[in-house]
């Protein structure tokens, strides 16, 4: 490089990189990048290691010596470079003197020393005998030969007291350069040989380095040219394909385009029978108007023409003839657009959804060694299958000799038609072993003779196609897990049930308040939840599913909520809450997840179902009051979304909007007859299975609902059911239901219930009683223990009756202040009323919160009749007593109570059936004031409806 472009360009040879000004004390690392010391003692620092350092450039670690950075080498050129800076610049900047630090115009350089002498220092420097000899030249006279003598000067041992030292020497032990001094100190012994002879060996080295270098360039930029001409070849390549998918797109843009105009014409079509009825209404209206305003200038007319005993005289008769015509039986014509169907585009979401999944096509361009008429498919898959069972074979990919290899970008397809032509199966999975072998796996939806078309790159293997007799399914118990119990692996009324993408079986119980997750062979891998309503807790956990992204999706029931789950069990979030909103949930049921994430859910309390987005915004709705009785499960299936209304007795499909469509099923026993459907799913072959509870089977369809088969009857053999409910797919195609466990059937109940409740209140409270209250204090402590501490405005200080004596532990001793029992007055009687289950009578509850009120009544429903019995109650001063008897509530014979009372106090809860009192009865129950907060406004200022 001449000295111009170097002058020209010194800024950025002597400028740091990582402080972008210019360079003091400048370090070489071994990566030959340079910096300023305090930047790489400030990279040192925030790296926290001491004895490596990475270049901020390359990104390649290096070894400090002992750790210290000052033992990096000097970089002398750049120490070169700033002397001819500063040499550049002398006449705007100065310079600073080496020996008295002083910054001047008029300054000198001497090449011995290689350092910078003001215009007085120098005297004394020249005065020296030492420096006799040595060359000093003003700044200001320097030329370029001058510039290149600095450049080259001698490099000076870095070591303290050798500052002057010329290095002569390189130590072959320690690879160092070193001086005179170094020789005989330090380095003393180690094998030194001349500077210039190891610079000689090293320039040697480089030189041959930079043949090797060269070569290699040379070699790559062949291969650029080579890459240069495949890329011409890609780019034909690539103009021919753009040709075949311009052609490919414009047939499907005419297609749509068709189909466009097709849409349009029959929008046009129903619009122009609208607007001519329109036309028709507004000619009517014009006509009517044009009579109104003759009449009315008639009347006009008469006013301003006739006297006023014209006037007084006018007969009221006239004035009707005047009119006549005007003020007839349709004073307006109906112009209300709701007798008109409303005009809406329904687009094809499925199809919109695959072309951006799927797209218009693929591309793949390379050169295999493998062949497809060599290569060869073998399994019983390839000759005899069964439908909704997974079907295999293996592939072996071979050369033209018949050997077998493997590329990884070869291309393996399937296809399997029937007689028709059609598609027959589905769920085609190839999966590639990595070493020339595929294993096919795929399910038959239809029995009979199907063909199976197996391709490598789109060349037919060996033997294809392959001829496939596909036969029905017979449905056999394999495996049955769970035994009754709350321990770990132990189910206790378990509901729903889903498989994740590893097969594992995800279950919920509503006996343990839990979720539990099992190995497809049953074995217990572990659980999450408990009772409560709190984050990650249940009350009733019923529908289960599993989202396309692991996670797991929960309907918390009488919490009104469903909330979600990782795959692990950790609480992400809910989304509900109690109410008729479209937001809210009642009694939530059953859960699933259609094609595009969106949750689905039947809110069996709003007889509904409603569609959430995957993370819980509401986004749709349909049914409602009149559309199902008791909707307990909707999937959704191709284009359909289907429905299980339990107490109809039926299978109800929707589209996607849902828009009814068509139903099958009733009450019975037969084949594709319900008695109480619950939850629903559909297997390997596309057929829907449908839990059909108590006729104790599961029942299989085809989605226009023809039946197809069953299996399952009522009994504890394995195969046998007592109450399925719900059932899941793994990916073998194995089907797991859940069974709700035979002892709770008089629990639940599978009839409707007729029995008669017997509710009866009295006002005595007899210390009798109630020292049998004292004796069974759990379910009131339960209420203690979650309520805030008790004030007298909670419990008043009412007086005990006398000789009133509460055994000891008392388990409200610790109460502060004491609560006291308050006998009423007699004439607090309430006469005995009596309704029947078949009166399903609505009711609103305030009498204590609802937790609690669940967990004192959860046993009543144990001592429930089938046809007869009753329930008595006796508490004091519920004198305002409305209830609500749910007969098939979740499909039993529990019968929930609701009562509202206008008193704070504890009361005795007297419960029996058939005049037997209820286990744990009579209960002590504490009732407190009730505090009011909002929760609803509606309504806007205004006159519309």
């Amino acid at each position: 490089m001449d000295i111009k472009t170097l002058l020209a360009n010194l800024h950025e040879e002597v400028s740091c990189s990582v402080c972008m000004v210019t360079f003091t004390e400048p370090k070489q690392l071994p990566c030959l990048h340079s910096f300023c010391l305090h930047c790489l003692a400030g990279i040192q620092r925030n790296s926290g290691r001491h004895d490596v350092i990475t270049c901020p450039e390359c990104r390649r670690e290096s070894q400090v010596p002992g750790g210290n950075l000052k033992d990096l080498p000097t970089n002398f050129r750049i120490n070169s470079l700033l002397d001819v800076l500063a040499i550049r610049d002398c006449n705007s900047t100065g310079v600073k003197c080496g020996n008295c630090d002083k910054r001047r115009v008029e300054s000198f350089y001497c090449f011995q020393c290689c350092s910078f002498w003001c215009d007085e220092c120098i005297t004394l420097h020249n005065l020296l005998r030492a420096n006799k000899d040595h060359r000093v030249l003003a700044l200001k006279d320097f030329g370029d030969q001058d510039i290149e003598d600095v450049l080259k000067r001698p490099a000076f041992c870095p070591r303290p007291g050798h500052e002057k030292k010329e290095l002569e020497f390189f130590c072959k032990k320690c690879e160092q350069a070193i001086c005179n001094s170094c020789v005989a100190t330090t380095h003393d012994g180690h094998v030194k040989i001349l500077l210039e002879e190891a610079a000689n060996k090293k320039k040697l080295q480089v030189m041959s380095d930079i043949e090797s270098r060269k070569a290699k360039v040379q070699r790559m930029r062949n291969k650029i040219s080579k890459l240069d001409e495949s890329c011409d070849k890609i780019q034909t390549q690539v103009a021919k394909v753009k040709r075949s998918a311009q052609q490919f797109a414009e047939s499907m843009i005419a297609v749509i385009e068709a189909k466009k105009q097709e849409i349009f014409s029959e929008a046009d079509h129903e619009a122009q029978q609208y607007l001519e009825r329109l036309r028709i209404q507004r000619i009517e209206i014009e006509n009517k108007v044009k009579m109104v305003e003759t009449a009315v200038g008639k009347s006009e007319t008469l006013l301003e023409r006739s006297t006023n005993a014209e006037l007084a005289q006018f007969d009221d008769s006239q004035n009707t003839t005047l009119l006549k015509g005007v003020d007839d039986e349709r004073e307006e014509v109906d112009c209300n657009l709701e007798h008109f169907n409303e005009l809406i585009f329904e687009e094809n979401k499925a199809l919109k959804t695959k072309a951006i999944h799927e797209g218009i096509g693929s591309i793949r361009a390379f050169l295999s060694e493998t062949r497809g008429d060599q290569t060869t498919a073998e399994g019983e898959g390839l000759t005899e299958a069964i439908v909704g069972i997974q079907a295999k074979f293996v592939l072996t990919t071979r050369n033209a000799e018949g050997r077998q290899c493997h590329d990884e970008r070869d291309r393996v397809t399937v296809e399997i038609k029937n007689q028709q032509g059609h598609d027959c199966a589905t769920e085609v999975r190839v999966q590639d072993i990595k070493d020339g072998s595929y294993k096919v796996g795929y399910f038959f939806k239809e029995t009979g003779s199907c063909k199976a078309e197996v391709k490598l790159n789109e060349v037919h293997v060996a033997g294809s196609p392959f001829p496939v007799r596909v036969k029905p399914r017979k449905f056999r118990p394999v495996l049955s897990f769970g035994q009754r119990g709350s321990s770990a692996g132990m189910l206790l009324r378990p509901w729903g049930v889903a498989v994740n993408e590893r097969d594992e079986i995800v279950v919920t119980e509503q006996g343990n308040n839990r979720v539990q997750v099992f190995s497809s062979d049953g074995t217990y891998l572990r659980s999450f939840g408990r009772q409560g309503n709190k984050q990650g807790e249940f009350n009733r956990p019923r529908g289960i599913t599993i989202h396309e992204t692991n996670n797991i999706i929960v309907v918390d029931s009488w919490n009104h909520r469903v909330q979600l789950f990782s795959e692990q069990g950790e609480y992400l979030s809910q989304f509900g809450g109690e109410g008729n909103l479209d937001h809210q949930l009642s009694i939530p049921l059953g859960v699933s997840v259609d094609n595009t994430g969106n949750i689905i859910v039947a809110d069996s309390g709003n007889k509904s179902i409603k569609i959430f987005s995957p993370d819980g915004h509401y986004l749709s709705k349909f049914g409602g009051e009149g559309s199902f009785t008791y909707p307990v499960h909707c999937v959704q299936y191709e284009k359909y979304l289907i429905v299980s209304d339990r107490d109809e007795h039926c299978i109800k499909v929707f589209d996607r909007n849902g828009n009814f469509l068509y139903k099958f099923g009733n009450e019975g026993e037969g084949d594709g007859e319900f008695n109480y459907p619950y939850c629903l799913s559909v297997n390997k072959a596309g057929h829907l299975m449908v839990c059909d509870a108590d006729n104790h089977r599961v029942q299989v369809f085809e989605l226009s609902g023809k039946f197809v088969t069953k299996f399952g009857s009522k009994g504890e053999k394995r195969g046998e059911f007592n109450l399925p409910v719900s059932t899941a797919v793994l990916s073998d195609g194995r089907i797991c239901v859940s069974d709700y466990e035979k002892n709770l059937k008089n629990f639940l109940g599978f009839g409707v219930v007729s029995a008669v409740l017997s509710i009866k209140i009295w006002g005595n409270f007899s210390a009798a009683s109630s020292l049998r209250t004292w004796g069974n204090f759990p379910p009131l402590l339960r209420i203690l223990r979650s309520s805030p501490p008790f004030h007298h405005s909670v419990i008043p200080p009412f007086r005990c009756p006398s000789g009133f004596r509460p055994p000891s532990p008392n388990p409200l001793a610790d109460m502060n202040p004491p609560p006291q029992i308050w006998t009423p007055p007699p004439q607090n009687r309430v006469k005995t009323s009596s309704l029947t289950f078949s009166e399903n009578v609505q009711a609103f509850c305030s009498m204590f919160g609802e937790r609690s009120f669940l967990n004192l009544f959860r046993d009543i429903s144990t001592f429930v009749k089938a046809e007869r019995g009753s329930i008595s109650f006796r508490h004091q001063l519920f004198v305002c007593l409305i209830w609500r008897a749910l007969s098939r509530f979740f499909h039993t014979r529990a019968v929930l109570f609701t009562m509202r009372c206008p008193h704070n106090g504890l009361f005795e809860t007297v419960v029996k059936v058939s005049e037997e009192q209820a286990r744990g009865s009579p209960f002590l129950t504490l009732v407190k004031p009730r505090q009011f907060c909002p929760v609803l406004s509606f309504g806007q200022r205004g006159s519309s409806a």
